[in-house]
């Protein structure tokens, strides 16, 4: 997941808010009675949305990707407390424990782990975003005069990086 922003040159911070509220987020729905299999999907597309709003503040305020990050972390936090009232929600299915469990004698998340590799490696080398990333986190001002949407690339990458950050909260 951090390859991505340290080849786009955005350093690694940004997704601590993401992660640590994807559990509260991922409670609270499945509480309210949301299907987990629909519930997870759902968070995930929250985290890149999170991720995108921090793209889009660094793109057209330049305010620091760490600044907005520390705020939004401050503003989730408060807003999970808010769903949670303080409290563990609970119950989940019982086959959701499998997420953290094993198949055999190897993890579940390994296998997210490979699957999410498997994707970030196509995405990186087989099309014309992962050009883009690695042509930014170059040299950004050529990329801008070979036409690339540099701001565009920079909101995607960290809307990719809200998205994976959330799937690796909800593990």
């Amino acid at each position: 997941v951090m390859d991505i922003a340290l080849i786009a040159w955005f350093g690694g911070r940004e997704v601590l808010a993401d992660r640590l509220t994807t559990g509260e987020l991922l409670a609270f729905l499945v509480y309210k009675g949301m299907p987990v299999v629909v519930a997870i999907p759902v968070v995930v597309i929250a985290g890149a949305l999170s991720g995108a709003f921090t793209g889009v503040m660094r793109v057209a305020f330049q305010v620091p990707s760490f600044i907005t990050t520390l705020a939004l972390f401050t503003a989730y936090r408060g807003v999970a407390l808010q769903l949670t009232g303080g409290f563990a929600l609970t119950p989940f299915p019982s086959w959701f424990e499998t997420l953290g469990g094993r198949i055999g004698n190897v993890p579940v998340p390994a296998f997210v782990l490979l699957g999410v590799f498997a994707l970030m490696h196509f995405l990186m080398r087989h099309t014309t975003f992962g050009s883009a990333v690695y042509a930014v986190g170059g040299n950004e001002e050529a990329a801008r005069l070979s036409g690339i949407r540099v701001g565009l690339v920079k909101v995607l990458v960290f809307a990719t990086l809200g998205g994976l950050t959330a799937l690796s909260g909800i593990l």
